[in-house]
């Protein structure tokens, strides 16, 4: 791993450490902070990059607590963000939204202190319990089940550095969620596709009868090519932009009669 800003390793005796060195122009920003002395690179550079963007974020006018305890939630939250586990999440998507999820729970308050503060021995399965009613009941059950499988994953990361003992967060039991429904009847959707023609939005309709047709995703169907339809079979080959994995589906009557409505350098 690259070395981080403000991050200077040297040795003690026969051991590797990293000095955590403010420059003067971050000094003038945040005058109270002092020099410190880690033995983990990981922690270090996650240390470094964290002050990096409370300084950027201090420049735009937005100040926050420059101090991280490193027993402290947060930490462990920035330690997991600048692991290969994280930082190798093939999908951008994915990795916006485990980023969402922690920046959402870290200011919840289930006792005096704000999630992100508390330290790491202190989060047991009954504050994990408490943890999920309380994005339950604030937000909803979809909001809980997606920020504990987050916080799953981080803690098991954590537990596998060793810097945790248990991961209380795999012990609750998450409720079941409601099945997906589908919003919009068959007509309804015929209806929005003959609008779209009409209008002269041609793709618009095309993309809406595939993402049904196929049952995928419109990030999916809105980067396919001529290119990913077999002429000879008929069967349309793509790769899945969150999952990575590789489809193939029959183009279905109902799309074959489209597209016939679009140029081949489309």
């Amino acid at each position: 791993m690259a070395k981080a800003p403000y991050v200077r390793p040297r040795m003690k005796g026969n051991t590797r450490v990293y000095d955590i060195r403010p420059t003067d122009e971050l000094l003038r920003a945040f005058p109270d902070l002092k020099r410190d002395t880690l033995t983990d690179s990981a922690e270090a550079n996650a240390r470094g990059y964290e002050l990096k963007r409370k300084f950027e974020a201090w420049k735009a006018g937005n100040v926050e607590d420059v101090f991280v305890d490193k027993r402290s939630v947060e930490a462990l939250t920035e330690y997991y963000k600048n692991s290969m586990k994280f930082q190798t999440i093939p999908s951008p998507s994915t990795k916006r939204s485990y980023d969402d999820h922690i920046r959402h729970v870290l200011p919840e308050h289930v006792t005096g202190k704000p999630f992100g503060k508390l330290h790491v021995s202190d989060v047991d399965y009954e504050y994990a319990n408490a943890l999920w009613l309380h994005i339950a009941n604030k937000i909803s059950t979809h909001k809980a089940n997606h920020t504990f499988k987050v916080l799953k994953i981080i803690w098991n990361e954590a537990l596998r550095a060793g810097k945790v003992k248990a991961n209380p967060f795999a012990l609750v039991k998450l409720p079941q969620l409601p099945v997906r429904r589908v919003l919009w009847e068959l007509d309804q959707i015929d209806g929005m596709i003959e609008y779209c023609d009409e209008q002269g939005f041609y793709s618009m309709g095309t993309m809406i009868r595939m993402c049904f047709e196929f049952c995928q995703r419109p990030v999916d169907v809105r980067t396919m090519k001529w290119a990913n339809i077999d002429g000879l079979t008929g069967v349309s080959n793509f790769t899945q932009q969150k999952t990575g994995k590789q489809m193939r589906i029959k183009v279905t009557n109902a799309v074959q009669d489209r597209l016939h409505l679009h140029a081949k350098r489309n």
